[in-house]
């Protein structure tokens, strides 16, 4: 089902969740991925947006096994990197070494605690995980080795009625 976006209301937000992450135009990082870019909203906002939100380029190839993720993560040192849960085992799995990374962001799938303190030390890279849906985007993020609770973007307002999040 078509959700239509607007460049207008993309772009602001893109510049905050890079601005959540630590990346900003100075920092120039390029965006690593190992989803598929615009095929789901995780995708495109995470590959394709937040680089130019940060003023600095996206990685086109989309490894998918982890052998292909690590060689491409070569290329790309010191950069944050997208993944999903069943990436994120896969690597671990196979003991993948990938190149010093800047930060893990994962979404499309709960994240354990266990996983993500795997990642983390194996990685030596914050993890943060995403929260969202394809209507609205990104709403909220945690670091998932700090404990279940997150925050929303500044720009949203989170309310429980009943047994609803509004």
């Amino acid at each position: 089902m078509p959700h239509r976006k607007t460049w207008g209301a993309l772009a602001p937000r893109s510049r905050r969740r890079a601005q959540r992450f630590g990346l900003d135009s100075r920092s120039r990082a390029t965006v690593v991925g190992t989803v598929p870019s615009p095929q789901h909203m995780y995708g495109l906002e995470s590959t394709v947006l937040l680089a130019p939100a940060q003023r600095a380029g996206a990685a086109c190839a989309r490894p998918f096994y982890p052998r292909m993720c690590a060689r491409r993560l070569r290329t790309f040192l010191g950069n944050p990197c997208c993944h999903t849960p069943v990436h994120l085992r896969a690597l671990l799995a196979e003991d993948t070494e990938l190149a010093p990374l800047k930060l893990i962001i994962c979404a499309t799938a709960p994240l354990s605690p266990e996983l993500a303190a795997q990642a983390e030390a194996h990685y030596a890279a914050p993890l943060h995980e995403i929260y969202g849906f394809t209507e609205a985007g990104m709403v909220a993020s945690r670091r998932t080795v700090q404990g279940p609770s997150g925050s929303s973007l500044p720009d949203l307002q989170l309310r429980k009625q009943g047994d609803q999040v509004l």
